[in-house]
């Protein structure tokens, strides 16, 4: 008997081991899953109410959506300055990408802009960033270039 004879694994005990390493991995790949389900859940419900508080001009209530202090001023104001000249219609969330990190999403959504003055009706598609903070819920990153696009 040679050395390597004397350190094989039984064949049933591999392929137990194989089965159950297999299972572990399916496992934490399914609990990564459901993990990722929750958040876009809870990100989807977020993106909602932040653009039906923008247009119903619930502009308290949208500026709550960001974490920084100062983007919630930045946001205040714009949206202030722009009462009555726009006002957003219909929304639709399209596509909602989260990043490998679940910290970090994409939020692209479709939106109606009607400007008033001019009585025109724009189609706008918006791209969005939002962050997961440490007390795990979901913050609009405030994007200066999106800010004009809301009219």
């Amino acid at each position: 008997m040679s050395i390597r004879d004397s350190f094989q694994v039984p064949r049933p005990f591999a392929a137990a081991l194989l089965v159950l390493l297999a299972g572990a991995s399916c496992a934490t790949e399914q609990t990564q899953l459901r993990k990722e389900a929750r958040q876009r859940e809870a990100l989807n419900e977020l993106v909602e109410g932040y653009w039906h508080a923008l247009r119903w001009e619930y502009f308290d209530m949208a500026v709550a959506y960001l974490q920084d202090e100062d983007d919630r001023g930045r946001l205040w104001e714009y949206l202030l300055s722009r009462q009555g000249k726009a006002t957003i219609g219909e929304v639709a969330i399209y596509r909602i990408e989260i990043d490998d990190d679940l910290q970090h999403a994409t939020v692209f959504v479709r939106y109606e802009l009607i400007v008033t003055n001019e009585a025109i009706l724009r189609k706008v598609t918006a791209r969005q960033r939002w962050s997961l903070a440490p007390d795990n819920r979901w913050y609009l990153e405030l994007d200066p270039e999106e800010l004009t696009r809301l009219g």
